[in-house]
């Protein structure tokens, strides 16, 4: 659509093209047919009258929107195209689609071939990014392999793969430049991020690794799963299994671990909460309460307390040396998703699927404040009592910002198009960092409200991010299998 001349292009699934006129209302203007299959794909430079359009049938045609005729045809051997990218001057293009191979085309130039073809992928290339002004581009396709592009060699500068399937868990250390992840595919990773490098991939798990906690001093990892087994390792060394611990009748879900006492809190979808002794693996308590799957854990290990969040709809405050529950919250209508704690102020914040946020008082058994405005499940949430502030990421693609005092949103940030899963606040820097299952990563302005900037390369569901903000560095976990290092 170009607003300023009130124009429209439109591609159909009749192979045809039609350009509109609109004002008080609309008509028609020209209609065209050149493709054979459906439209998939339409760019327009309203400045320059021209346009590109591809589709299945595999043809990419430059047109002349003043007479609505073909200008340049760039044939793509014939293959259905699943992914374009061009410039927004439509100079030229990065095409990719079933033959695995992705091409550069020139649309100014009276080439009838393409000026690089770029092989690697073993499948389908399914999604193309490019960075024009630093001629790079990421693809990434049915291999579950992400290639790195220098558009000007026409030469793959890096492939960042590992894990065969979706990446569930991750733990990173910046001085070091190193990582865990845990994955789908029942591995845990250990990465060497100024390499992009594997430096140990770490076997044993028989299911999903959904839970890492790692001390990065004592050079230790704890991972859990969907084999109902916590294991802590020597990963930097051999990568020995210290200690196998076995007690949950389900899947663990999340994970807190005392480093200094050698001490782990585990929680499981069987409804369980364990605390165990990691130096002897025996089992020190066993904290009962929860009717369903504890899906969150924030523990203070000085006071010896605990928040938990269930599907039973429940939020737990734990005495750990008792194992006595000092409170039980009650208010949700459905699965508590996350939970944020204040302990200083003895503040807790409760995300849900009942698409409330609410805030209670750790000191007495009250509900402070719901906060109602979320129109589908809240998956993650942040909380700062000093500035009075929360902020909260939802199913219903949009993220909070709430004031805890009065319980009034304070804004709506609507860019993302899928659930927000993730995020990760400055508070002093007013900035925020969420992740989403539409694949994308968003920088947001706290003080203003807007988006500062997009992180694209992953070409499936962002939910985790770690952030770095000495280092100004971010590092993202994915559902395609792929970590990520940003500036």
């Amino acid at each position: 659509v170009d607003w300023r001349q009130q124009m429209a292009l439109a591609g159909s699934a009749d192979g045809t093209l039609q350009l509109w006129q609109f004002g008080a209302s609309w008509s028609s203007s020209r209609k065209c047919c050149m493709h054979s299959s459906a439209v998939t794909y339409l760019q327009a430079c309203w400045e320059q009258h021209r346009a590109l359009s591809c589709s299945e049938d595999g043809c990419v045609f430059v047109w002349d929107l003043l007479q609505l005729q073909v200008i340049k045809q760039c044939p793509c051997s014939h293959v259905p195209i699943s992914c374009m990218t061009a410039h927004p001057d439509l100079i030229e293009g990065v095409i990719a689609g079933s033959d695995r191979i992705i091409y550069l085309w020139n649309f100014v130039l009276s080439d009838s071939s393409p000026r690089k073809t770029l092989k690697g992928h073993l499948s389908r290339v399914r999604l193309v990014k490019v960075d024009w002004i630093g001629r790079s581009s990421l693809s990434a396709g049915d291999d579950g392999r992400i290639f790195f592009w220098n558009l000007t060699m026409g030469e793959c500068l890096r492939v960042l793969c590992g894990h065969m399937r979706k990446i569930l868990s991750l733990s990173v250390d910046w001085p070091s430049a190193l990582a865990f992840s845990g994955g789908e595919d029942c591995t845990v990773k250990l990465w060497d991020l100024g390499r992009a490098y594997c430096i140990k991939t770490i076997q044993g798990h028989t299911g999903p690794v959904s839970c890492l906690e790692v001390n990065w001093e004592t050079q230790q990892v704890m991972s859990a799963g969907t084999d109902r087994i916590l294991r802590l390792r020597d990963a930097f060394r051999r990568g020995v299994c210290i200690a196998k611990i076995e007690g949950h009748r389900g899947s663990v879900v999340c994970v807190a671990v005392d480093w200094e006492k050698q001490r782990a809190l585990s929680g499981g979808s069987d409804g369980t909460l364990l605390l165990w002794d990691l130096a002897s693996c025996d089992l020190i308590k066993h904290l009962q309460g929860h009717g369903d799957c504890v899906r969150c854990i924030e523990a203070d290990w000085n006071s010896q307390r605990a928040v938990t969040g269930g599907f039973d709809s429940t939020v737990f405050l734990w005495d750990l040396t008792t194992a006595e529950v000092i409170q039980r919250f009650s208010g949700h209508t459905s699965w508590v998703c996350c939970a944020s704690v204040d302990w200083a102020a003895s503040k807790s914040l409760s995300g849900s699927r009942d698409q409330t946020l609410r805030l209670w008082d750790l000191d007495g058994d009250s509900e402070l404040r719901v906060f109602r405005g979320h129109t589908d499940a809240v998956w993650s949430s942040a909380m700062n009592w000093c500035r009075m502030n929360a902020i909260s990421g939802s199913s219903d693609c949009t993220i909070r910002i709430w004031c805890l005092q009065s319980g009034d949103c304070r804004a709506v940030l609507p860019e993302h198009t899928d659930s927000v899963r993730c995020l990760s606040v400055d508070w002093e820097t007013q900035q925020l960092l969420t992740g989403s299952s539409d694949n994308s990563l968003l920088l947001w302005d706290l003080d203003n409200g807007e988006c500062i900037q997009e992180l694209e390369g992953h070409s499936e569901g962002v939910p985790c991010v770690a952030v770095d903000c000495t280092s100004n560095l971010v590092l993202s976990g994915s559902d395609d299998s792929s970590i990520r290092i940003w500036d």
